[in-house]
């Protein structure tokens, strides 16, 4: 018999109230007849059939057979106690309040794997772990090395490649739009400006080359709207995104303007080589660059000397402001960590991302700042939370080689990755995330599936399937070696610490604290 639930905050408040009063008097006599009518929580004018209480509660009958029905009415009273304890509840709360006794009922009797939803909750995390997979997009033709997204049109891809092709994807239908040969050599960096008129580009070649956005003309040949000669080696170029200033690193660190054929000034700060630049995007005049000598280097377009210096213990590959924390950056290194610092504090990073097993090549931040995508040499790239150490999935292909640069949509759904075995794959964001029009209702049912999974996300067997990844061999038996070379390091200091003397204490030395040597101003 189908029973309907209360239908308001006060109905329900007054009907477990005296279900709760009722069975915790154990003076009253419950009756086991069946009845018709229609019955409530603490209704008990109208007894209840051990049938219509299993349904109600979503239990089944075969509940009954374990527990008589006097103690379940007893563990409903507990339950509803600690629910109404020192909390108001609206009208919409209260339905979902009441679904939720059955889970907890189950719990107080037999532990907390047996609840329905979580059950259903495991089922949906096999689910989307089966159903995770990367959404291919265009393929390349040369081997793709730098790469940067349209400021306004979210179907824009460029990327440039390492026999100095530039090519413009239309992402949408998953084609090449556009492709002309910009550099002799290599494409170190390319960038939009930021009213996204222009492309700019830098090679091997020592210049910079300003593009049109815009295809030509039918008929029209693929030229420069201008061409500056540098004085220096160019490895990387970041546009501003508030102005027409844009900078360039090499021997030095150049800041241009848009308008003129010379550097506005030139930064120096005794090194060889700057490999990386990016400008931040919300403190707009702040910029930083990855050098040759494992340091980390901040500068700003406003002053005459660069302004603060980090080294770590080995080179950073690639940099990548957080646009939502404008003081935060993270940085790809070639120990197979990230390092995420604070410009306010950097003798020690926030948090060390591992996961990796070969040295990371590129990094880029989702336009939420909440989680960043890397690429490394092991052939895969990785999803982070920007707060946590370990990854939240994982995406590699059989043919995928060594993967040199990625890049975040701006509208958080699709990243981008660029490899050597020339292709240019298009991943979603969220492995498990349909594709294409959602219903109302799918949209309702994803919402739940979601809040289930947060609700038991600290449950052992929840944390196993949510963490468990299929990864390629020779992965797998990295991270064996690594882990035995981290244990056997940990070994070897507790005995150092056991045979030394007391007057000669080793320090403990945190795992941030380990990659820093010094900071310098």
């Amino acid at each position: 018999m189908s029973t309907q639930r209360p239908k308001t905050v006060s109905t329900a408040k007054e009907s477990f109230r005296a279900s709760a009063v009722s069975a915790d008097s154990r003076s009253e006599v419950i009756s086991h007849s069946d009845s018709d009518e229609e019955w409530e929580p603490g209704n008990e004018d109208k007894p209840a059939s051990d049938v219509t209480i299993y349904n109600y509660y979503n239990m089944g009958p075969a509940f009954g057979k374990k527990f008589p029905l006097p103690y379940i009415r007893l563990m409903i009273a507990q339950v509803v106690k600690e629910k109404l304890a020192n909390k108001t509840y609206n009208q919409l709360e209260a339905l979902k309040w009441i679904r939720e006794v059955a889970d907890d009922i189950n719990i107080k009797m037999k532990g907390r794997g047996s609840s329905p939803r979580f059950k259903h909750v495991v089922n949906v995390m096999l689910y989307q772990q089966t159903g995770a997979g990367c959404f291919y997009g265009a393929r390349a033709i040369w081997d793709e090395l730098s790469d940067d997204y349209h400021p306004k049109q979210l179907s824009t891809l460029a990327t440039g490649a390492y026999d100095g092709e530039v090519r413009i994807w239309d992402l949408a239908n998953r084609i090449s739009s556009r492709n002309f040969v910009a550099h002799d050599g290599f494409v170190r960096g390319i960038v939009y400006t930021q009213n996204a008129a222009r492309i700019f580009t830098v090679g091997d070649d020592k210049t910079i080359k300003v593009w049109k956005a815009e295809a030509p003309e039918v008929g029209e040949d693929e030229v420069p709207v201008n061409t500056i000669l540098s004085k220096f080696g160019l490895h990387g170029i970041s546009h501003n995104r508030k102005d027409n200033k844009f900078a360039t690193c090499g021997e030095v660190c150049a800041i241009w303007d848009e308008s003129h054929n010379d550097p506005l000034k030139t930064l120096k700060w005794g090194v060889d080589t700057l490999h990386t630049i990016s400008y931040n995007p919300v403190e707009t005049s702040i910029l930083a660059c990855c050098a040759s000598d494992r340091s980390i280097i901040l500068y700003d377009q406003r002053e005459a000397q660069p302004l603060r210096k980090v080294v770590l213990t080995m080179k950073s590959n690639k940099l990548a402001w957080n646009p939502m924390e404008a003081f935060n950056f993270t940085v790809a290194n070639e120990d197979c960590n990230l390092y995420t610092f604070d410009t306010r504090k950097l003798q020690t990073p926030l948090k060390v991302h591992f996961d990796h097993v070969s040295a990371v090549t590129d990094v880029d931040y989702s336009p939420t700042g909440k989680e960043f995508v890397s690429a490394s040499y092991d052939k895969t790239i990785r999803i982070y939370n920007a707060h946590h150490s370990h990854s939240r999935d994982i995406y590699h292909t059989k043919r995928m080689q060594h993967v040199v640069c990625v890049a975040w949509s701006l509208d958080n759904r699709y990243v981008f990755s660029g490899s050597d075995e020339m292709n240019v794959r298009m991943w979603k964001a969220n492995a498990s995330e349909k594709l294409g029009v959602i219903r109302p209702r799918e949209r309702v049912n994803f919402n739940y599936q979601e809040a289930l999974k947060q609700k038991y996300a600290a449950h052992p067997q929840i944390k196993r399937i949510a963490r468990h990844r299929q990864v390629p061999r020779h992965v797998l038996n990295a991270q064996n070696k690594m882990r035995t070379v981290k244990e056997k390091e940990q070994v070897k200091e507790a005995n150092v610490r056991k045979h030394t003397k007391k007057s000669k204490k080793v320090p403990y030395v945190s795992e941030k604290k380990k990659h820093v040597l010094k900071e310098e101003v």
